[in-house]
Protein backbone atom coordinates (compact mmCIF):
# COMPACT_ATOMS: atom_id res chain seq x y z
CA UNK A 1 0.00 0.00 0.00
CA UNK A 2 0.95 3.42 -0.37
CA UNK A 3 0.41 6.85 1.05
CA UNK A 4 1.55 10.18 -0.08
CA UNK A 5 0.08 13.65 1.43
CA UNK A 6 1.16 17.25 1.00
CA UNK A 7 -0.19 20.68 1.80
CA UNK A 8 0.35 23.19 4.38
CA UNK A 9 -0.97 23.22 7.94
CA UNK A 10 -0.95 26.00 10.36
CA UNK A 11 -2.84 26.98 13.71
CA UNK A 12 -5.07 28.70 11.80
CA UNK A 13 -5.09 27.15 8.00
CA UNK A 14 -5.18 23.89 6.35
CA UNK A 15 -4.85 23.50 2.98
CA UNK A 16 -3.74 20.33 1.34
CA UNK A 17 -4.37 16.76 -0.50
CA UNK A 18 -3.37 12.87 0.43
CA UNK A 19 -3.52 9.66 -1.88
CA UNK A 20 -3.69 6.39 -0.48
CA UNK A 21 -3.30 3.08 -3.44
CA UNK A 22 -3.46 -0.43 -2.42
CA UNK A 23 -3.39 -2.98 -5.18
CA UNK A 24 -5.11 -5.20 -2.73
CA UNK A 25 -7.05 -3.31 0.82
CA UNK A 26 -8.53 -7.40 1.79
CA UNK A 27 -5.07 -8.45 1.96
CA UNK A 28 -3.76 -5.15 3.47
CA UNK A 29 -5.93 -5.27 6.29
CA UNK A 30 -5.35 -8.97 6.73
CA UNK A 31 -1.55 -7.97 7.38
CA UNK A 32 -3.42 -5.80 9.87
CA UNK A 33 -5.32 -8.49 11.62
CA UNK A 34 -8.41 -7.01 10.53
CA UNK A 35 -10.69 -9.21 9.02
CA UNK A 36 -13.66 -7.54 6.91
CA UNK A 37 -16.04 -10.95 6.00
CA UNK A 38 -17.14 -10.83 2.03
CA UNK A 39 -14.70 -8.43 1.07
CA UNK A 40 -12.05 -9.34 -1.65
CA UNK A 41 -9.42 -8.31 -3.88
CA UNK A 42 -11.06 -4.25 -3.68
CA UNK A 43 -8.34 -2.66 -5.33
CA UNK A 44 -8.40 1.03 -4.21
CA UNK A 45 -7.02 4.44 -5.03
CA UNK A 46 -8.57 7.04 -3.14
CA UNK A 47 -7.40 10.86 -3.50
CA UNK A 48 -8.67 13.79 -1.06
CA UNK A 49 -8.29 17.35 -1.30
CA UNK A 50 -8.93 19.49 1.98
CA UNK A 51 -9.01 22.76 3.05
CA UNK A 52 -10.41 25.03 6.01
CA UNK A 53 -9.32 25.13 9.85
CA UNK A 54 -9.34 23.03 12.96
CA UNK A 55 -12.64 23.68 13.60
CA UNK A 56 -13.94 23.56 10.36
CA UNK A 57 -12.92 21.24 7.69
CA UNK A 58 -14.24 21.33 4.18
CA UNK A 59 -13.44 18.26 2.11
CA UNK A 60 -13.61 19.94 -1.35
CA UNK A 61 -13.00 16.35 -3.20
CA UNK A 62 -13.24 13.14 -2.18
CA UNK A 63 -12.78 10.38 -4.82
CA UNK A 64 -12.44 6.63 -3.99
CA UNK A 65 -11.69 4.06 -7.03
CA UNK A 66 -11.76 0.52 -7.07
CA UNK A 67 -12.26 -1.70 -10.68
CA UNK A 68 -15.23 -0.21 -12.07
CA UNK A 69 -16.38 0.96 -9.10
CA UNK A 70 -16.41 4.69 -7.64
CA UNK A 71 -17.62 6.96 -4.63
CA UNK A 72 -17.31 10.39 -4.25
CA UNK A 73 -17.61 12.58 -1.07
CA UNK A 74 -17.39 16.33 -0.74
CA UNK A 75 -18.97 19.14 2.06
CA UNK A 76 -17.94 20.26 5.16
CA UNK A 77 -16.62 17.98 8.08
CA UNK A 78 -17.09 20.62 10.82
CA UNK A 79 -14.76 20.06 13.62
CA UNK A 80 -12.80 16.71 13.32
CA UNK A 81 -12.63 15.76 16.98
CA UNK A 82 -16.65 15.91 17.18
CA UNK A 83 -18.21 16.50 13.64
CA UNK A 84 -19.94 19.81 15.05
CA UNK A 85 -21.25 21.16 11.99
CA UNK A 86 -20.96 18.12 9.44
CA UNK A 87 -22.68 18.17 6.25
CA UNK A 88 -22.08 16.10 3.72
CA UNK A 89 -22.96 14.82 0.36
CA UNK A 90 -21.91 10.92 -1.08
CA UNK A 91 -23.24 9.40 -4.17
CA UNK A 92 -20.93 5.75 -5.32
CA UNK A 93 -21.66 3.48 -8.24
CA UNK A 94 -20.78 0.17 -8.98
CA UNK A 95 -21.88 -1.88 -11.83
CA UNK A 96 -20.80 -5.22 -10.39
CA UNK A 97 -20.66 -5.68 -6.46
CA UNK A 98 -19.63 -9.04 -6.42
CA UNK A 99 -16.40 -7.85 -7.80
CA UNK A 100 -15.90 -6.35 -4.14
CA UNK A 101 -17.47 -8.52 -1.71
CA UNK A 102 -18.55 -11.99 -1.95
CA UNK A 103 -22.28 -12.50 0.21
CA UNK A 104 -23.22 -15.42 1.59
CA UNK A 105 -26.60 -15.43 1.29
CA UNK A 106 -29.02 -18.74 0.13
CA UNK A 107 -29.56 -17.21 -3.45
CA UNK A 108 -27.00 -17.20 -5.67
CA UNK A 109 -26.85 -14.13 -8.53
CA UNK A 110 -24.23 -13.54 -11.57
CA UNK A 111 -24.60 -9.69 -10.93
CA UNK A 112 -25.09 -6.77 -8.62
CA UNK A 113 -25.43 -3.55 -9.83
CA UNK A 114 -25.57 -0.89 -7.68
CA UNK A 115 -26.07 2.93 -7.00
CA UNK A 116 -26.27 5.26 -3.88
CA UNK A 117 -26.90 8.94 -3.58
CA UNK A 118 -27.99 10.97 -0.58
CA UNK A 119 -26.59 13.34 2.46
CA UNK A 120 -25.85 13.47 5.93
CA UNK A 121 -25.67 16.17 7.86
CA UNK A 122 -24.59 16.50 12.74
CA UNK A 123 -27.14 17.46 14.72
CA UNK A 124 -27.64 18.05 18.29
CA UNK A 125 -29.10 14.61 18.77
CA UNK A 126 -27.70 12.69 15.90
CA UNK A 127 -27.01 12.49 12.23
CA UNK A 128 -29.50 13.39 10.16
CA UNK A 129 -30.00 10.79 7.02
CA UNK A 130 -31.26 12.70 3.86
CA UNK A 131 -33.15 10.96 1.17
CA UNK A 132 -30.47 8.38 1.19
CA UNK A 133 -31.88 6.85 -1.98
CA UNK A 134 -30.15 3.75 -3.34
CA UNK A 135 -30.52 1.21 -6.18
CA UNK A 136 -29.51 -2.42 -6.09
CA UNK A 137 -30.60 -5.07 -8.41
CA UNK A 138 -33.25 -3.11 -10.19
CA UNK A 139 -34.51 -2.41 -6.30
CA UNK A 140 -35.20 1.21 -5.02
CA UNK A 141 -35.05 1.64 -1.88
CA UNK A 142 -35.07 5.26 0.34
CA UNK A 143 -33.75 6.17 3.69
CA UNK A 144 -34.47 9.19 5.96
CA UNK A 145 -34.52 10.10 9.34
CA UNK A 146 -32.39 10.55 12.78
CA UNK A 147 -29.42 8.18 13.73
CA UNK A 148 -29.20 9.22 17.39
CA UNK A 149 -25.78 9.41 19.10
CA UNK A 150 -27.03 9.37 22.59
CA UNK A 151 -26.97 6.00 24.87
CA UNK A 152 -28.47 3.02 23.32
CA UNK A 153 -29.82 5.25 19.72
CA UNK A 154 -32.40 6.54 21.96
CA UNK A 155 -34.64 9.04 19.89
CA UNK A 156 -33.70 7.43 16.17
CA UNK A 157 -36.48 7.44 14.33
CA UNK A 158 -36.38 6.33 10.89
CA UNK A 159 -38.67 5.83 7.77
CA UNK A 160 -37.72 3.59 4.78
CA UNK A 161 -39.36 2.55 1.50
CA UNK A 162 -38.42 -0.24 -0.72
CA UNK A 163 -39.92 -1.15 -4.06
CA UNK A 164 -38.63 -3.84 -6.75
CA UNK A 165 -39.44 -6.36 -9.46
CA UNK A 166 -37.67 -8.91 -8.13
CA UNK A 167 -37.38 -9.28 -4.29
CA UNK A 168 -35.09 -12.08 -4.06
CA UNK A 169 -32.58 -10.39 -6.35
CA UNK A 170 -32.07 -7.64 -3.57
CA UNK A 171 -32.37 -9.82 -0.30
CA UNK A 172 -31.24 -13.31 -1.58
CA UNK A 173 -27.43 -12.66 -1.75
CA UNK A 174 -27.26 -11.71 1.48
CA UNK A 175 -29.71 -13.54 3.90
CA UNK A 176 -29.98 -17.54 4.58
CA UNK A 177 -34.02 -17.53 3.84
CA UNK A 178 -35.24 -18.52 0.93
CA UNK A 179 -36.45 -15.43 -0.43
CA UNK A 180 -39.36 -15.22 -3.17
CA UNK A 181 -38.52 -14.24 -6.70
CA UNK A 182 -41.68 -12.10 -7.05
CA UNK A 183 -42.56 -7.92 -6.94
CA UNK A 184 -42.12 -5.91 -3.47
CA UNK A 185 -43.56 -2.35 -2.57
CA UNK A 186 -42.96 -1.95 1.54
CA UNK A 187 -42.90 1.05 3.91
CA UNK A 188 -41.75 1.46 7.24
CA UNK A 189 -41.66 4.08 9.69
CA UNK A 190 -40.15 3.50 13.31
CA UNK A 191 -38.71 5.29 16.50
CA UNK A 192 -36.30 3.99 19.45
CA UNK A 193 -36.84 5.01 22.75
CA UNK A 194 -35.09 2.24 24.61
CA UNK A 195 -36.92 0.55 26.08
CA UNK A 196 -39.72 0.57 23.88
CA UNK A 197 -39.27 0.73 19.90
CA UNK A 198 -41.93 1.54 17.62
CA UNK A 199 -42.77 0.44 14.72
CA UNK A 200 -45.40 2.59 13.83
CA UNK A 201 -46.21 1.75 10.32
CA UNK A 202 -45.59 -1.13 8.05
CA UNK A 203 -46.82 -1.55 5.12
CA UNK A 204 -46.11 -3.80 2.18
CA UNK A 205 -47.26 -5.36 -1.13
CA UNK A 206 -45.61 -8.41 -1.80
CA UNK A 207 -46.71 -10.25 -5.22
CA UNK A 208 -50.13 -8.64 -4.39
CA UNK A 209 -50.38 -10.08 -0.99
CA UNK A 210 -51.15 -6.51 1.10
CA UNK A 211 -49.72 -6.37 5.14
CA UNK A 212 -50.63 -3.46 7.21
CA UNK A 213 -49.41 -3.07 10.81
CA UNK A 214 -47.79 -1.39 13.67
CA UNK A 215 -45.83 -2.89 16.60
CA UNK A 216 -44.38 -2.33 20.22
CA UNK A 217 -41.46 -3.82 21.21
CA UNK A 218 -39.76 -3.73 24.65
CA UNK A 219 -36.93 -5.54 26.74
CA UNK A 220 -33.75 -6.79 26.03
CA UNK A 221 -32.61 -10.26 24.70
CA UNK A 222 -34.93 -12.96 26.11
CA UNK A 223 -36.48 -10.61 27.62
CA UNK A 224 -38.95 -9.38 25.15
CA UNK A 225 -42.38 -7.95 25.53
CA UNK A 226 -44.40 -6.83 22.33
CA UNK A 227 -47.96 -5.79 21.13
CA UNK A 228 -49.31 -4.75 17.87
CA UNK A 229 -52.04 -5.58 15.20
CA UNK A 230 -51.19 -7.09 11.80
CA UNK A 231 -53.77 -6.89 8.32
CA UNK A 232 -53.21 -9.45 5.90
CA UNK A 233 -55.49 -9.88 2.55
CA UNK A 234 -54.87 -10.79 -1.28
CA UNK A 235 -56.58 -12.21 -3.99
CA UNK A 236 -54.48 -15.72 -3.63
CA UNK A 237 -53.99 -17.48 -0.65
CA UNK A 238 -51.64 -19.88 -2.54
CA UNK A 239 -49.80 -16.84 -3.25
CA UNK A 240 -49.40 -16.29 0.33
CA UNK A 241 -48.64 -19.91 1.32
CA UNK A 242 -45.90 -19.65 -1.22
CA UNK A 243 -44.29 -16.90 0.51
CA UNK A 244 -44.62 -18.75 3.61
CA UNK A 245 -42.78 -21.64 2.75
CA UNK A 246 -45.79 -23.57 3.27
CA UNK A 247 -48.04 -26.53 0.64
CA UNK A 248 -51.26 -26.36 1.48
CA UNK A 249 -52.78 -27.15 -1.87
CA UNK A 250 -54.11 -30.54 -1.08
CA UNK A 251 -56.23 -29.59 1.94
CA UNK A 252 -57.49 -25.80 0.63
CA UNK A 253 -58.57 -23.84 -1.99
CA UNK A 254 -56.89 -21.17 -3.83
CA UNK A 255 -58.78 -18.06 -3.03
CA UNK A 256 -58.82 -14.26 -1.60
CA UNK A 257 -58.09 -14.22 1.44
CA UNK A 258 -58.06 -11.61 4.92
CA UNK A 259 -56.85 -11.79 8.28
CA UNK A 260 -56.90 -9.55 10.86
CA UNK A 261 -54.91 -9.85 14.51
CA UNK A 262 -54.54 -8.47 17.69
CA UNK A 263 -51.00 -9.35 19.36
CA UNK A 264 -49.65 -9.48 22.71
CA UNK A 265 -46.67 -11.49 24.01
CA UNK A 266 -43.64 -12.54 25.03
CA UNK A 267 -40.90 -14.99 24.75
CA UNK A 268 -42.78 -17.56 27.16
CA UNK A 269 -46.39 -16.91 24.92
CA UNK A 270 -48.29 -15.38 22.47
CA UNK A 271 -52.04 -13.76 22.95
CA UNK A 272 -53.92 -13.42 19.57
CA UNK A 273 -57.34 -11.65 20.19
CA UNK A 274 -59.13 -10.86 18.11
CA UNK A 275 -58.76 -12.85 15.20
CA UNK A 276 -60.51 -12.90 12.01
CA UNK A 277 -60.28 -15.01 9.02
CA UNK A 278 -61.75 -15.05 6.05
CA UNK A 279 -60.81 -17.44 2.72
CA UNK A 280 -63.17 -16.81 0.31
CA UNK A 281 -66.50 -17.69 1.46
CA UNK A 282 -65.39 -19.17 5.02
CA UNK A 283 -65.02 -17.63 8.42
CA UNK A 284 -63.50 -17.90 11.57
CA UNK A 285 -63.23 -15.59 14.38
CA UNK A 286 -61.75 -15.54 17.84
CA UNK A 287 -59.12 -16.01 20.02
CA UNK A 288 -55.60 -18.00 20.35
CA UNK A 289 -53.28 -18.56 23.02
CA UNK A 290 -49.86 -20.14 22.86
CA UNK A 291 -47.33 -21.38 25.61
CA UNK A 292 -44.06 -21.59 24.46
CA UNK A 293 -42.16 -23.24 27.63
CA UNK A 294 -42.15 -24.83 29.49
CA UNK A 295 -43.76 -26.98 26.84
CA UNK A 296 -45.85 -26.09 24.30
CA UNK A 297 -49.54 -25.45 24.93
CA UNK A 298 -52.55 -24.33 22.27
CA UNK A 299 -55.94 -22.60 23.92
CA UNK A 300 -58.54 -21.65 21.03
CA UNK A 301 -61.77 -20.19 21.06
CA UNK A 302 -63.02 -20.18 17.80
CA UNK A 303 -66.10 -19.78 15.73
CA UNK A 304 -67.06 -20.24 12.38
CA UNK A 305 -70.57 -18.71 10.95
CA UNK A 306 -69.65 -20.51 7.15
CA UNK A 307 -67.06 -23.53 6.56
CA UNK A 308 -66.22 -24.86 3.11
CA UNK A 309 -64.92 -28.38 3.82
CA UNK A 310 -65.10 -29.11 0.29
CA UNK A 311 -61.34 -29.58 0.46
CA UNK A 312 -61.53 -32.08 3.37
CA UNK A 313 -63.93 -34.00 2.49
CA UNK A 314 -63.36 -36.71 -0.03
CA UNK A 315 -64.79 -36.41 -3.43
CA UNK A 316 -67.79 -39.59 -3.51
CA UNK A 317 -67.35 -39.64 -7.73
CA UNK A 318 -63.42 -39.01 -7.51
CA UNK A 319 -63.44 -42.51 -4.77
CA UNK A 320 -66.23 -44.20 -6.94
CA UNK A 321 -63.61 -43.99 -9.68
CA UNK A 322 -60.64 -44.88 -7.85
CA UNK A 323 -62.69 -48.56 -7.18
CA UNK A 324 -63.80 -48.98 -9.89
CA UNK A 325 -60.57 -48.79 -11.43
CA UNK A 326 -58.59 -51.19 -8.87
CA UNK A 327 -61.09 -53.67 -9.49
Amino acid sequence: MEARADGLVDPRSLVGQARIVSPDLARTLTAYEFEVEGLQGFPLDASVNFEGSPERLILKEVVVVSGASHAELEGVVGNPATLEGMSLKVTAESPDLLELFRPSGRAPVSKLPFEIAGSVAKVETGFTLNEIKARLAGGDIELNGLLSTEPNYAGSALSLSAAGANLQQVLGPWVAQEIPAERFDVQAELNYQPPLMQIETLRADIAGNLINGHFDISGDGDELDGRGSVTLSGPSSSSLYQLLGLDFSDYLPDTNYSLKMQLKGDSVALNVAPLSLKLGESDLSGTLALQFSPTLAVNADLLSRYLDLTYLVPDIETLEAQEEAST
